[in-house]
């Protein structure tokens, strides 16, 4: 499997990606969902997989860096995707916008923020809604369920899935 950095597509992490997917769509939102939004400056960890995935999905997708986010549409996206394993003016692009993600939840929007970040780059400082993060070796647990099994981005994947950096929200 490839991991953390080595730029390969695991099943691990395009099964990460679904899981995120579905969490953030819901159980009916693959059918109504035509648009996503991903905001990330560099792909996390070398893929593409949001891409992939929500474009398998049968959704258009639209990427843009850290430049956007202060004027980005966010409101005519059926999901948006804050990719993970940014840089830090990345990060602090985000940080310096939470009011515009919690104003798209307030509106009925869909959101999927993922926190993660590598050894190099200062995490993201607040999160929407005063929600907190926590960014350590104690935090994580080597396995991943799959709760939704019937849902269409997860048919096919296992109950259960075992990978060094599964459930950590690394993807």
């Amino acid at each position: 499997m490839g991991y953390h950095g080595t730029g390969g597509t695991s099943v691990v992490r395009r099964t990460i990606v679904r899981v995120a997917a579905v969490l953030a769509l819901g159980c009916s939102g693959v059918a109504g969902a035509q648009s996503a939004l991903i905001l990330q400056d560099e792909p996390p960890c070398g893929c593409d997989l949001w891409d992939d995935l929500l474009t398998s999905a049968g959704l258009t997708t639209t990427i843009q860096g850290r430049d956007e986010i202060a004027t980005a549409a966010l409101h005519t996206y059926d999901l948006v995707v804050v990719a993970g394993c940014q840089d830090t003016p990345f990060n602090a692009e985000v940080d310096n916008h939470q009011w515009r993600f919690e104003d798209l939840v307030d509106a009925g929007g869909r959101l999927l923020m993922m926190t993660s970040t590598d050894a190099l780059a200062v995490p993201l400082g607040s999160l929407p809604y005063g929600a907190s993060q926590a960014h350590d070796a104690t935090t994580f647990s080597h396995y991943a369920y799959n709760l939704a099994p019937t849902h269409p981005l997860m048919s096919g994947q296992p109950a259960v899935w075992y990978g060094e950096h599964v459930s950590h929200g690394q993807y």
